[in-house]
């Protein structure tokens, strides 16, 4: 895991700093990272383990940096995701600088079936 700028190759990270194990930072200056999430449902708020990744685009910055499917994104550009609704999730991903900064949580299992419903975000 790692951070990526655009046209660089991934990078295996330094021996005297180790990324945290916890999050992976995505940083792309592209139109998108990759990776597509599932938005709260109407009347919902975005819960503590962030936005389930439903889709990571093979051969986006995303998708190179490691994060599957089943992933968590926790913030978009610095701005924490909990608490917000899909109207307010849209508009910070709508602000966001470029480069696009993404903090993703890895882990779970690929989500299958009602886990897939609803209405999406691809950034």
């Amino acid at each position: 895991y790692g951070r990526l700028a655009s046209g660089s190759t991934p990078r295996r990270p330094s021996l005297t700093r180790r990324p945290s194990a916890k999050r992976v930072p995505i940083f792309s200056y592209g139109e998108i990272a990759g990776l597509s999430v599932r938005l709260p449902a109407d009347g919902k708020t975005c819960g503590p383990k962030g936005l389930l990744v439903t889709d990571a685009l093979r051969g986006q910055w995303a998708h190179q940096c490691g994060v599957q499917a089943g992933a968590r994104l926790i913030a978009i550009d610095g701005t924490r995701l909990e608490g917000l609704d899909a109207a307010e999730i849209r508009l910070a991903a709508s602000r966001a600088s470029r480069p696009l900064w993404l903090d993703v949580q890895p882990g779970g299992h690929a989500p299958t079936g009602d886990a897939l419903s609803g209405a999406h975000l691809l950034l």
